[in-house]
């Protein structure tokens, strides 16, 4: 008989929550917020290398104006934590999905400190078709106007094309990660890169991936390095206002770029690798559509 405990519930009210976490809900929540959705996930255990850890029950309850984590004590005596993220507040967000594993984590800012504070919830991913429209809303309100591109910028005829370089890839843009009126200005692929080893292997240095720029937004897709064979997908979004630079470390036969995200009092990074020519064609497309000139060329060594 199959086991349902572990899969993710979606309310529609703070007051449908379990006992613990309706009292923490109810003390957290900014003043006159309205719940739109909730995602409450039972306690479950997710491995941890050679490891595993328990986790407790908990939620993410989205609202108009932001996001609100719960989670209740833990059985090791950890203690229940609360995490409320302004929509406006939010510099990235990542989404993880590999097999039946999920994983959100948020970025933001507090309006009290500046202090970068971080919504982290893994899932069980057969819940995801419910979750897909409550973070494609969040996203949404996260974006600024000053960062709409439209009219700046034309779309890439050639989008379509990328199916034929990964399929899994094309896929999982069209299928998760674009929104219905997103227009894709322009991608990057870069398939794994490798290095010799030990004279007759080869190791992975960086997993397949691809940046695109959208009207929008900026979305890096990658796998994870150390999976074999590749069943994961790996989102990171965020949104143009934020996004002050992008930094190009020459790091002997690739490239380590970074992407500065900065608010007036907290700065984030983005971290990934390219080749060299992909590196370049990242430039030309930054420059083409933020035309802000050409990224920050610094030598450094690879780490």
């Amino acid at each position: 008989m199959a086991d349902f405990s572990s899969h993710p519930i979606f309310l529609f009210s703070t007051e449908d929550l379990p006992p613990v976490l309706r009292g923490m809900a109810n003390e957290a929540l900014p003043a006159e917020q309205t719940c739109q959705g909730i995602m409450l996930v039972p306690a479950d255990v997710y491995p941890r290398s050679l490891s595993r850890r328990v986790n407790p029950q908990q939620a993410l309850i989205f609202t108009e104006a932001g996001v609100l984590q719960v989670a209740g004590p833990g059985k090791k005596g950890q203690p229940a934590k609360t995490q409320w993220i302004p929509v406006d507040q939010i510099l990235k967000l990542r989404l993880s999905m590999i097999l039946l594993y999920g994983r959100v984590e948020i970025w933001g800012v507090l309006r009290s400190n500046g202090q970068v504070v971080k919504i982290d919830l893994e899932y069980n991913t057969v819940g995801q078709p419910l979750l897909k429209p409550m973070l494609h809303a969040l996203i949404r309100k996260s974006w600024n106007e000053k960062g709409n591109l439209a009219k700046t910028h034309p779309v890439d005829e050639t989008y379509s094309n990328f199916v034929n370089q990964s399929f899994s890839f094309y896929n999982a843009l069209n299928s998760v990660a674009l929104q219905l009126d997103e227009r894709v200005l322009g991608i990057v692929y870069q398939p794994e890169i490798t290095e010799p080893y030990l004279k007759f292997f080869r190791r992975a240095i960086f997993p397949q991936s691809v940046v695109v720029m959208t009207d929008r937004q900026l979305i890096l897709l990658q796998e994870d390095v150390s999976f074999k064979p590749h069943h994961e997908w790996i989102f990171t979004f965020c949104a143009w206002h934020w996004i002050e630079d992008i930094q190009q470390n020459d790091c002997q036969n690739w490239q380590q770029l970074t992407i500065s995200l900065s608010s007036s009092s907290a700065r984030e990074n983005i971290v990934f690798v390219m080749e060299a020519n992909n590196a370049e064609k990242l430039n030309a497309l930054w420059q083409a559509v933020r035309g802000k000139g050409e990224t920050t060329l610094v030598t450094a060594e690879w780490v």
